[in-house]
Parts: C-alpha cells; sequence; structure tokens
C-alpha cells in the first residue's frame, strides 16, 4: 500500500495552504526489500563483477599514472567535492532532527564524502600544506567520516520496525 508523502504544510502566522501537494510513494516494506528476482540476482552478480574487474584496472593505473598531472579544472573540482560535502552534512542534520530513518543513507553519503575529501586532501598536497590536510584529516575529517559511519548503522531500520521487512 502507497505511502502519502504531504509536501506542503501550513507554517507559522500562515492560516492555510491551498491543498497540499500529495505524493504517493511505495511502502517503507517494498523500498527496503533486497531484490528476490532473477533481474535482482543478475544485478547483484553483475556489481560483483564490476569490483572484481577493478582489481586488474588498479593495476593497470598503479603502473601507468604518472607521478603528476596539471588538471584543467582543478578549483571546479574542489569546489564541487566541498559543496557536495555541505550539502550532504546539512541534509544528514535536518534528516536527524526530524528524526527520519532516511538519514542513515545521508550519513553514509556524507562520511564517504568526508573520508573522499581527507584522502585527496592527504595525497596531494605536500609540504606545510600537506602538513595541515594531515592534521585536518586524523583530526576532523576521519572523526565526521566515523561519526557519520555509526549514525548510518545505527539509525538503519531493523527487521519489523516501521513494517521493514526483509
Amino acid at each position: 500500500m502507497p505511502a502519502e508523502v504531504s509536501i506542503a504544510e501550513p507554517g507559522p502566522g500562515v492560516r492555510e495552504w491551498p491543498a497540499p501537494v500529495r505524493l504517493a510513494l511505495p511502502s517503507r516494506a517494498v523500498l527496503s526489500t533486497p531484490p528476490r528476482t532473477a533481474t535482482g540476482r543478475w544485478l547483484g552478480r553483475g556489481l560483483i563483477a564490476a569490483g572484481v574487474g577493478m582489481v586488474p584496472w588498479l593495476v593497470v593505473l598503479a603502473m601507468s599514472l604518472p607521478g603528476s598531472a596539471r588538471a584543467a579544472h582543478w578549483c571546479v573540482a574542489w569546489v564541487g567535492l566541498d559543496f557536495l560535502e555541505g550539502v550532504s552534512l546539512l541534509a544528514t542534520g535536518w534528516l536527524i532532527t526530524r528524526q527520519d530513518e532516511r538519514c542513515s543513507l545521508a550519513a553514509a553519503v556524507t562520511g564517504t564524502l568526508v573520508l573522499i575529501d581527507a584522502w585527496f586532501d592527504v595525497t596531494t598536497a605536500s609540504g606545510p600544506d600537506g602538513i595541515t590536510a594531515l592534521v585536518l584529516a586524523v583530526c576532523v575529517e576521519i572523526p565526521v567520516a566515523l561519526l557519520c559511519a555509526v549514525i548510518a548503522i545505527r539509525s538503519f531500520p531493523r527487521r519489523g520496525q516501521h513494517g521493514v521487512t526483509r
């Protein structure tokens, strides 16, 4: 049975909104059930094969990439990554304050982005910038990523909770 989600609700000082927009979403049980069809099994096998296929590719990259490179859009890449981190932090915090179980997904994404940022900060910096990047990674970014991992794990819906069946 679809769950309804209200997009517009009256705020403080607002007497009444026009009729709220409602979206019909699949129930949480449908959204959280792993695929048990032939297509789902093939999808899982395909992703496993892609992961195994990455191993030889990593060897090729490690042996063939130059020690340094010049990037045409370096600033855009870094600003874009930091923008995504900021949006993810905001979304995770907002979902947590609303006690929304989807915060587990947002926290997983946020932790991943922060860890990626720490990795590239440390591996691309040198000299005094490298020391700053390492200190920030150890004292800020890695702890934030670990906190996000804990949030993601602890807030993930469990079997039988809120209609979730697995």
